[in-house]
């Protein structure tokens, strides 16, 4: 019998390879379900595919290195077979070994393409195993990846080989914070990302969570940097999770939850979220409002609005007005507002943790799109702020074109906006604010998301 985890994990990463711009997260649930996965088997597969899809470089050189033939004529499903079977072999050490080979084996006898190369994917496994000496010592994929570089190996192809990076990301963030910070990011943007939330207080108030969490098995340690944001030590907060259906919290990363912080909203507050996605931060500063004021929420994207309308259902949120519209071009409304909160699209190089795909997927194209984007949605959200109000800009980026450089251009260009240096408040973040006094925060940061905010008053 095929092993249904593994089946699925390889059905998934073959639609990531086949199907441009797939997330993880979405072919998961929906495999899932198809093939009625249980708890274990999902968070198998889960691991097998978030694994590979991160280590993908590295894993085609073991590849290289342990196959004769070449890999350009290595047909896409024997591939991906072979790379689901190293990571087993060389990542998941609580699977043994025979287990990790033979399944796999398994896998591709089941499929009509990859069965005539069953004995090949067996082959090749086998030959890593006893040419690496893994059956009696399992070691990392980097380790491995590492023992094939020539000594003196340029630093961007040795970077980017160990940590399996693009190269294009390698170079960039050399030049951007220099090869010693930049094998930091990118260890830590390898690393699974912990789970943060937020306590919604609109529906249940700490004392009675915290005493209400032990009986759910879950456990959380408070952040002191962020008001009702909180890591999660134990337990899960899936949502089928009774805390989440309760709409008592709202998973979502510590740096996201700080740089909402910024905009600093109040009950009877006129707020407006572009580009607001599913929701995440307008619950919180629903949450902040107490449910008082308005919040105009805008985006262009049918599907997320709705999942805002469920999460805001959930969260017990009463006070946003979900539009659908182009952030660059006329919104759909007249109003002006004191606070904006504008959570720009981008590249999402501060968030490869959680959407390793977004390695492969995107280039040093789409930065330069996506700063041009950029450009245009917070030149039309200063035209819609009041004098005397606030924006925040903010980007799950860590690229200067998208952070730093967009508030600087518009600075120089506009004479009606002026940087709220953050060095200068009472925000309880002060670790984490650059020398020009805007929200930065690297890849790993106090286990954050890399993020960049900045604040602005209209003169």
């Amino acid at each position: 019998m095929v092993d249904s985890a593994r089946k699925s994990a390889y059905k998934i990463l073959i639609a990531l390879e086949l199907q441009s711009g797939s997330r993880i997260e979405i072919l998961l649930q929906g495999h899932a379900i198809d093939a009625k996965l249980g708890p274990r088997d999902k968070a198998f597969a889960s691991e097998i595919v978030y694994g590979v899809t991160r280590w993908k470089r590295g894993l085609d050189m073991i590849i290289e290195n342990g196959s004769s033939t070449p890999m350009e004529r290595i047909d896409l499903e024997v591939l991906v077979l072979l790379r689901i079977g190293l990571y087993q072999i060389f990542e998941m050490t609580r699977t043994p070994i025979s287990a990790a080979v033979n399944e796999t084996v398994n896998v591709a006898k089941s499929l009509s393409k990859a069965k005539p190369l069953s004995g090949f994917v067996n082959g090749v496994l086998r030959g890593v195993i006893r040419n690496a000496d893994l059956e009696n010592k399992r070691i990392p994929i980097s380790v491995m990846v590492e023992s094939f570089l020539k000594k003196g190996a340029p630093e961007m192809l040795r970077l980017g080989a160990i940590h399996s990076f693009p190269g294009w990301i390698v170079k960039r963030w050399i030049k951007t914070f220099g090869p010693e910070l930049t094998e930091k990011i990118l260890a830590a943007s390898n690393k699974k990302a912990p789970v943060f939330f937020r306590l919604n207080s609109l529906n249940i108030g700490k004392a009675d969570f915290l005493t209400k969490a032990t009986r759910w098995g879950v456990g959380a340690d408070a952040l002191s940097f962020v008001e009702n944001g909180y890591l999660l030590k134990e337990g899960k907060l899936d949502p089928g999770a009774i805390p989440f259906v309760k709409g008592y919290v709202q998973p979502q990363d510590a740096a996201s939850q700080l740089a909402a912080s910024l905009l600093e909203v109040e009950p009877g507050d006129q707020v407006a979220d572009i580009c607001c996605g599913r929701g995440i931060k307008s619950g919180g500063f629903a949450q902040a409002m107490e449910n008082k004021g308005k919040i105009f929420c805008l985006d262009n994207s049918v599907m997320r609005l709705t999942e805002l309308a469920t999460n805001m259902e959930r969260q017990g949120v009463t006070i946003c007005d979900a539009q659908r519209g182009d952030a660059t071009e006329s919104w759909p409304t007249a109003k002006k507002f004191t606070k904006i909160f504008v959570d720009a699209p981008c590249s999402g190089t501060g968030g490869f943790r959680r959407h390793p795909e977004g390695k492969w997927s995107k280039s040093q194209e789409l930065v330069i799109q996506m700063s041009d984007l950029q450009k245009n949605i917070l030149r039309m959200a200063v035209d819609r702020l009041t004098p005397g109000g606030h924006l925040v800009y903010a980007v799950c980026s860590i690229e200067p074109e998208e952070g730093i450089m967009q508030i600087e251009n518009l600075l120089k260009k506009s004479g009606y906006v002026e940087r709220v240096d953050l060095r200068k408040t009472d925000l309880p973040a002060k670790d984490f604010i650059n020398d020009t006094g805007d929200l930065f925060i690297l890849p790993g940061e106090s286990g954050m998301d890399g993020f960049f905010a900045a604040k602005l008053r209209k003169i």
